[in-house]
């Protein structure tokens, strides 16, 4: 029999599902229409320097939901969060948390994310 820690943890919550993998990682998912986004993160610390869609995210504390704040896309995802033109944006509409979750992914493909779940949710910030 293999060890337990071998085994992946899973454990739904209110963000969406915290995955322990057999290295002792700890993994944040939530789900944001159809895909499974990281996150969500309260810095960019844990975001790597990739291509993909990002959301920023806020919720009063101690309430399950969140509200979208934004939604874009990226070559370079930290680079672009950190760097970001609509962040004085994103605080005006923070509820008290303000999160950031992102799907990694081609070029084509975070263009496409981002346009869906811009009609989508017609964030408050970045209008284009």
């Amino acid at each position: 029999m293999p060890p337990a820690e071998t085994q992946p943890l899973r454990r739904a919550n209110a963000f969406g599902e915290l995955t322990l993998s057999s290295k002792g990682t700890l993994n944040m998912y939530i789900n944001i229409d159809q895909w499974n986004f990281t996150g969500p993160f309260s810095s960019t610390a844990s975001v790597r320097n990739q291509s993909g869609t990002y959301v920023v995210l806020t919720r009063k504390p101690g309430t399950a939901d969140f509200s979208v704040v934004d939604v874009g896309e990226s070559g370079d995802l930290r680079s672009r969060l950190e760097n970001h033109d609509r962040d004085d944006c994103w605080r005006r509409n923070n509820a008290g948390e303000l999160k950031v979750a992102v799907l990694y992914c081609d070029q084509q493909s975070r263009m496409a994310v981002e346009a869906h779940l811009r009609r989508r949710f017609n964030p408050k910030c970045g209008d284009r």
